[in-house]
């Protein structure tokens, strides 16, 4: 019979599961504070319409990142010319490397591209996706960055333009012939 301080395993590892238990329902079921009667744990619930708190993995002693999913943010990145080539429309492109990977989730919203359907076809057609983007020159997630920042700002910047009223490309210099 194994014991520590005179518990048996059994009854510590109870205890740690009614802890555990408790700091979930607090997340999962906040009680009003007695002074002010608001919600004492931050409001868990997704955007979408559902009767069931989901849990903020990231808030757990073994944490999850983030993952903000925005369609807003999405149809806006859509609406850019590519990074690369400066055609539209373009698809957004969630890059792979800027979160840890999670079985079948894809990285937040917050980092993606404009790519248009045949660089994105090409660079998903790519093994190691960081090496096709220093190839064609550009820092993604700084781009994925700044277009969040952007989006999130009250007055969105305008899209450049070159002398024939086409999108230029955010991330190429003009002293480089352009990919396709």
């Amino acid at each position: 019979m194994s014991s520590v301080h005179g518990l048996h395993y059994s009854e510590i590892l109870g205890q740690v599961y009614e802890d555990q238990k408790a700091r979930l329902n607090d997340v999962l079921e906040p009680r009003p504070t007695p002074e002010t009667g608001e919600d004492t744990a931050p409001d868990t619930r997704s955007d979408r319409s559902s009767s069931v708190a989901e849990i903020d993995k990231s808030m757990l002693a073994l944490s999850a990142p983030r993952r903000v999913r925005d369609k807003a943010h999405l149809q806006f990145v859509g609406s850019l010319p590519c990074l690369v080539c400066g055609r539209s429309p373009a698809h957004a492109h969630h890059l792979r490397f800027a979160q840890l990977r999670a079985m079948g989730a894809k990285v937040s919203d917050e980092w993606t591209v404009p790519l248009c359907p045949i660089h994105h076809r090409s660079l998903h057609d790519v093994g190691i996706e960081e090496e096709w983007w220093q190839a064609k020159g550009i820092d993604a997630k700084a781009e994925a960055e700044k277009l969040w920042r952007q989006r999130q700002d009250p007055v969105p910047a305008p899209v450049p333009m070159d002398e024939q009223q086409r999108p230029v490309p955010i991330n190429l210099s003009t002293d480089r012939p352009r990919l396709g």
